[in-house]
């Protein structure tokens, strides 16, 4: 059986990036951040391709906020996966406590 290509594009490589581990001795977060790292330079953090972005209800609207007001946009809406479990009544049938929290859910929904 032939594995599934992943939907997701490559995110760009750092060319000449050493190894100073072997693959098979790093964990699973060191090989997946590995595998994300677009630069790395001394004293800096590292700048990571995300190629899935998740939003939670909580940080949500300060962060969409944040970024209309500086005139900017989400670049890849079709990979932004929106949870949402604060505002869901955990009882079926019930309603959303408030205004806010039902705006909330259709907007994310």
């Amino acid at each position: 059986m032939k594995p599934t290509p992943s939907p997701h594009p490559d995110p760009p490589r750092v060319a000449g990036r050493s190894k100073t581990q072997s693959q098979e001795s790093k964990t699973l977060g060191q090989k997946l951040w590995d595998s994300h790292v677009v630069r790395t330079a001394p004293g800096e953090p590292d700048l990571l391709y995300v190629d899935l972005h998740l939003v939670h209800e909580v940080t949500s609207p300060q962060a969409f906020e944040g970024l209309r007001l500086a005139g900017r946009h989400v670049r890849r809406p079709d990979l932004t996966l929106a949870t949402m479990d604060h505002n869901v009544p955990t009882r079926g049938g019930a309603r959303a406590a408030d205004e806010l929290s039902r705006k909330q859910m259709d907007v994310l929904a």
